[in-house]
């Protein structure tokens, strides 16, 4: 199985180790598949008609002698009711990996299924928040779920940190979000995420960060002071471990929860000079009060714009139609005194925790 950024591999492995084990099916330890020729001896020393689930994770990590080892192993014990499970993020690996997933899946001797992992569905999202938290997911929760974009790891660290930060509660029966910004978790899985990229990786993230979800590779390249073809290498590290894709002619980041993080985790004078924001006249101060006239709508619409979705994704999470999410945008760039989406996302960001909310409207 494969999938990008590490999407829901090691959960599956576990689930499907996990059933294995309650169907009587023998797990080696995990120790030993490290080494091809003491997973051969285990093997051989067990009961041939025992059922045997061999997991092995992050392929693309391992020491090369694993991975050269496999296909003799796996056709050494065709006859035995061996079932191998074999995981790699996407596209990653040397030439022994791809010799591993390149068996053809029609060999009659070596006979495997073919599966790629990719982004969690909206429903399979909403089961996994209501499994973890008891409770189905408030509008703003699921709001904030669907900044993961259907990545399970990051959906499971900012549930599981919310958590862990009593950051939740249960309103009228649903899980409700009560902090902003992201936990700890999430923090540290995006840090967690940036080591395995190179240094010179990490940086251009960092600097399209800036730029906004959406970025031009050409805005970056002119940070590095140098042609756009020369960041290629960059963008397909980045592209290769998901945190970037191709939309159009742009780039874009694949989940607005990552890009926020990676925003947030930098210094503020780095942020106070977004590339993505227009310059004011010298003197002049962001106006940081939230208007009367603003309702509550408008409030959930300027969050979700904050967390990078656009106006479709929007419309979808609270039940309206595009054109009445760009109406409200429209109303909100007039009363805060902005001219973009990006003015409108910064200025959430920039004002303190538990200043925007709407104001109580004055009784008739």
């Amino acid at each position: 199985m494969e999938g990008p950024s590490g999407i829901g591999k090691s959960h599956l492995l576990r689930a499907l180790a996990d059933e294995a084990r309650d169907r009587g099916f023998r797990i080696p330890p995990a120790h030993v598949v490290t080494v091809p020729a003491l997973l051969r001896i285990w093997l051989a020393q067990e009961d041939r008609k025992t059922p045997v689930l061999v997991a092995v994770d992050d392929l693309h990590k391992l020491d090369e002698e694993l991975p050269s080892g496999l296909p003799p192993l796996v056709a050494e014990f065709t006859s035995a009711p061996v079932v191998w499970a074999l995981a790699r993020r996407t596209g990653r690996g040397g030439p022994e990996v791809e010799r591993v997933f390149a068996l053809p899946p029609s060999e009659p001797s070596l006979p495997n299924t073919r599966v790629s992992l990719g982004p969690l569905s909206e429903n399979t999202m909403q089961a996994l928040i209501t499994a973890l938290l008891g409770a189905p997911a408030s509008p703003r929760l699921a709001a904030l779920a669907a900044t993961a974009s259907g990545n399970a790891r990051l959906l499971i660290e900012l549930l599981q940190g919310l958590r862990e930060e009593n950051s939740l509660a249960v309103v009228d029966g649903m899980a409700e979000v009560t902090s902003t910004g992201p936990p700890e978790r999430v923090r540290r899985a995006v840090r967690l995420l940036l080591a395995e990229v190179s240094p010179r990786c990490r940086l251009f993230i960092q600097l399209a960060a800036l730029s906004g979800r959406e970025f031009d590779l050409c805005a970056v390249a002119e940070a590095f002071e140098q042609p756009a073809g020369m960041l290629l290498p960059l963008v397909e590290e980045a592209t290769d471990v998901g945190v970037i894709s191709g939309v159009g002619d742009r780039l874009v980041f694949t989940q607005p929860l990552f890009w926020q993080t990676v925003l947030d985790s930098l210094p503020e004078p780095m942020r106070a000079g977004l590339p993505c924001e227009p310059a004011r006249p010298p003197g002049r101060a962001k106006d940081l009060s939230w208007p009367a006239s603003l309702g509550e709508t408008d409030l959930l619409i300027a969050n979700l714009v904050s967390h990078g979705l656009t106006n479709s994704q929007i419309a979808t999470r609270i039940n309206r139609s595009p054109h009445t999410v760009s109406y409200h945008l429209r109303k909100m760039f007039g009363a805060l005194g902005i001219r973009s989406r990006s003015e409108l996302a910064g200025t959430v960001r920039q004002r303190p925790a538990g200043t925007v909310r709407q104001r109580p409207r004055e009784s008739p």
